[in-house]
This record gives C-alpha cells, structure tokens and sequence, in this order.
C-alpha cells in the first residue's frame, strides 16, 4: 500500500481522510478500509508510519531543521511532530540527528 500512499506525504494532502483516499484510489471508502485491514493495519497507521520514514530520511541527509520537516509533514507546530517522533522512535528528532551525525564521523 505505500507506493500508492506517498503522495499523501505532499502539503495538499495534511489533512486526510479514508474517503478522499478511496476516491483517489479509485475505490469505496468501505473497500479501502477492508484492504487494509486484511494487511493487519489503518489509514492513520500507513500514514505515521509513511510520515516516520520521511522524517528519518530528511533528519539522516540534509540540513532542513526539524520545525520546516515537521511542516512538510502536515505538522504545522513543532512541538506536535517531535511528541509524534519521539512516539515513533523513541528518540526526539534532534536526539536521532546527532546520532546519525556522530555515528558518521565515528567511521
């Protein structure tokens, strides 16, 4: 399901809904629900877990600061997308960036 999801990572899409999604998938909004759920997950799942791989990319390569990455994500206060980092990874954003940047240098 990701391929077909990643565009609902761009700034149109922050606030999505499984009926604007089946729409988009050329489907009902029950049959998007059902499909998912016969892969063991939900919407809000595929899309934390689309906007955690975004995040670890952008904080891994790159400069953008964790407030301009939390917007790109469709969360516009700062404090929000670290609460949901931190949720994802256990980490605070900056934590997870400065351990990406200490374990390259260590090489």
């Amino acid at each position: 399901m990701q391929p077909r999801l990643t565009f609902l990572l761009e700034p149109a899409f922050h606030v999505v809904n499984a009926g604007h999604v089946a729409h988009l998938c050329g489907i009902s909004k029950r049959t998007l629900v059902r499909r998912l759920a016969e892969l063991g997950t939900t919407l809000k799942q595929e899309l934390d877990q689309l906007r955690q791989q975004q995040a670890q990319d952008m904080l891994t390569v790159g400069a953008t600061g964790i407030a301009q990455i939390g917007e790109k994500l469709g969360y516009p206060d700062p404090t929000v997308f670290t609460r949901a980092f931190k949720r994802w990874t256990g980490t605070t954003p900056r934590e997870f960036r400065e351990a990406i940047q200490r374990d390259s240098t260590q090489r």
